[in-house]
């Protein structure tokens, strides 16, 4: 056992796949087959079993994995620090972000710029994409992490971290009687035209559960996971819909104010950090899942 087959094993149990491990790992699938078959006739144990489409660790390899990890981290920080490179440049390990749509707008500006630069011998890759796609990415690998908007009680199958307590915002057209008020409860909502992103985004899958306790039902118009199409269908049917309080100079040009909405639950929407449970995430996961604290 060497540490090369270590790092070709892990990379396969988080990513998943030997396609994309081996993409990762910059080698072809079969010299990453033969390296993890190798390995498993070392040691005697079935490592991995291909389940639905996707290799999953054994009892023996989940075992393996978990013990594994401490070794190549440390592996990689000796080679840092005594093996000369002949090229001068550090090694570049990837991390894979998938964000959810419209979460960007809730994180400080420049973000993921900040991470970067404190982070030089990261190689970031961030993807958009609807809140329920950035939990089947984490959960099959295809991200090391995922950002969203949510609440803890829909994300019991991941940690998770609070990166923002953002709470609920309406955008309301200024001829509406609600841009009167400052803030707006559960129940001013009823009847009101709405258009938002539909029942797989948890912002809009929270605000109808708090609709239907508090017997409120808004008049959605339309549902859509296109954000350019939410925010035209709302301008032009004079609708509600969600956003954040950050752009509401953005919003005061198309004759709209934003409202904070109050809820009855005391469970906190914010944007969230996401990692699968069941493994130990990444070294550069790791790296960002502390730097995000």
């Amino acid at each position: 056992m060497d540490i090369r087959q270590l790092e070709y094993y892990s990379t396969l149990v988080r990513k998943g796949s030997f396609t994309r491990a081996a993409d990762e790992l910059f080698v072809t699938r079969q010299a990453l087959s033969k390296a993890v078959k190798n390995l498993e006739h070392e040691l005697g144990d079935r490592l991995v079993i291909v389940r639905n489409g996707r290799v999953q660790p054994t009892e023996v390899g989940s075992n393996l994995y978990a013990e594994a990890a401490p070794v190549i981290d440390s592996y990689r920080k000796l080679e840092c620090r005594f093996v000369p490179h002949t090229d001068s440049r550090p090694r570049v390990t990837p991390l894979s972000i998938a964000l959810g749509h419209g979460s960007l707008f809730s994180l400080p500006d420049g973000y993921f710029e900040l991470f970067r630069s404190s982070h030089p011998n990261v190689r970031l890759s961030v993807e958009e994409m609807p809140t329920e796609s950035v939990l089947d990415a984490v959960l099959d690998s295809e991200a090391d992490i995922g950002i969203v908007g949510s609440t803890p009680d829909y994300l019991s199958g991941f940690e998770y971290k609070l990166l923002v307590k953002t709470g609920l915002f309406l955008s309301v057209p200024r001829d509406n009687e609600l841009a009167r008020k400052e803030r707006l409860t559960i129940q001013d909502v009823d009847g009101q035209p709405f258009v938002t992103f539909g029942k797989r985004n948890h912002l809009h899958r929270f605000f109808s559960e708090e609709c239907k306790g508090a017997g409120v039902y808004p008049d959605i118009l339309l549902t859509t996971s296109d954000s350019e199409m939410l925010i035209q269908s709302a301008q032009s049917s004079e609708a509600l819909y969600f956003c954040f309080a950050e752009v509401a100079d953005i919003q005061a040009e198309y004759g709209r104010v934003v409202r904070p909405l109050d809820t009855p639950s005391r469970s906190s929407f914010g944007t969230y950090a996401i990692i699968r449970k069941e493994l130990p995430a990444a070294s550069s996961a790791k790296l960002f899942w502390d730097w995000a604290e």
